[in-house]
């Protein structure tokens, strides 16, 4: 059977022509759109070293004006929509709720994601989001920070206390008193700062959403190159206090976290077991979402990372801690 990626490989010659990428460039674009993605695979699926590879890919990443892999795979594929709009994206269309003040900010995302093909409802009025919840099932809730009436933080931390998972929260903001680490802590899923490029939106839910003929989740979250990512060696061992519904708070010692490897955005590779719900070892890759470096006087020193390609994250056995512990977090911030 011919998949939504089968297709759109048959058919990046325009983009091709669009960045002028060289035959050997071409050829690496078409092994992504195959899940063929590590520098390693690709060396071996076209008989070059990897540092060719790796050359090759700085020049399509310059050429196409994208940071990388998953940004990408985001343009190729909203250039494909474009030309195709009678095609669906997903099994089912995910539906947004988007809450703003600000009625432009709505008009623009409303216009940009309905043109990819996702339902979108807005409101300015952040009080009517609770029952426009109970008449629709968003899949996700764009939601600004600052605003009259009841701001954003307010308004997740009120829907959480009988929303626990679903709709997922996208944090947006102008200024916010409020640290990517509180707002991650209070169960968001990712923050922007205004003024922010609404494909970043899009590539967010492209990353967050999962339904049956979704192809593009698995490959939007994995790391452009698994060779070479930072590995740290030591087990750790979480708890409701450190493991939330997508990611986790890691303790790290201080001179190991002002390794260039340790930045934000950054993958590593580290070993986890949550005793409470088994005590076999996971093995996963993470990216790095936020750093802190403390005095230890309030907050410990370590990193949130969010867990990419983790099946532990779906398992039954997990899902039955999450509820009996209540844990909103989608990264914790940490123990004091």
């Amino acid at each position: 059977m011919q998949t939504l990626l089968d297709m759109i490989a048959n058919k990046i010659d325009p983009i091709v022509e669009q960045w002028g990428l060289s035959d050997r460039e071409a050829q690496i674009v078409e092994l992504f759109l195959k899940d063929i993605t590590s520098t390693k695979d690709i060396s071996k699926e076209l008989g070059i070293s990897p540092i060719t590879v790796r050359n090759h890919l700085e020049k399509v990443y310059k050429k196409s004006g994208c940071k990388n892999k998953s940004t990408l795979l985001v343009y190729i594929l909203q250039k494909y929509m474009e030309d195709n709009s009678n095609l669906s994206l997903f099994y089912r269309s995910p539906r947004v709720l988007v809450v703003d003040d600000e009625d432009h900010i709505c008009e623009a995302l409303e216009l940009s994601l309905d043109d990819k093909g996702i339902k979108v409802h807005t409101t300015t009025n952040p009080l009517e989001v609770e029952s426009l919840i109970k008449m629709h099932q968003f899949d996700f809730i764009i939601c600004d920070i600052k605003m009259p009436g009841l701001n954003g933080h307010d308004l997740v931390k009120k829907l959480k206390e009988t929303h626990y998972y679903w709709p997922r929260i996208i944090m947006i903001t102008g200024y916010s008193e409020y640290s990517p680490e509180e707002l991650y802590d209070q169960g968001a899923i990712s923050y922007l700062k205004k003024p922010f490029d609404p494909d970043d939106i899009f590539k967010i839910i492209l990353e967050n959403y999962s339904d049956e003929e979704n192809l593009i989740e698995k490959l939007a979250r994995k790391p452009d190159d698994e060779e070479n990512i930072y590995t740290l060696d030591e087990i750790k061992l979480l708890d409701k206090s450190t493991l939330g519904i997508g990611g986790a708070f890691l303790k790290l010692d201080q001179k190991i976290l002002k390794k260039k490897e340790l930045e934000e955005g950054s993958i590593i590779k580290f070993s986890f077991k949550v005793p409470e719900v088994e005590e076999s070892v996971n093995n996963v890759l993470a990216q790095i979402v936020w750093k802190r470096i403390s005095d230890g006087a309030e907050l410990e020193s370590g990193v949130g990372v969010k867990l990419l390609d983790n099946k532990f994250l779906t398992s039954p056995k997990y899902e039955n801690f999450l509820m009996s512990n209540q844990i909103i977090s989608y990264i914790p911030i940490g123990a004091s």
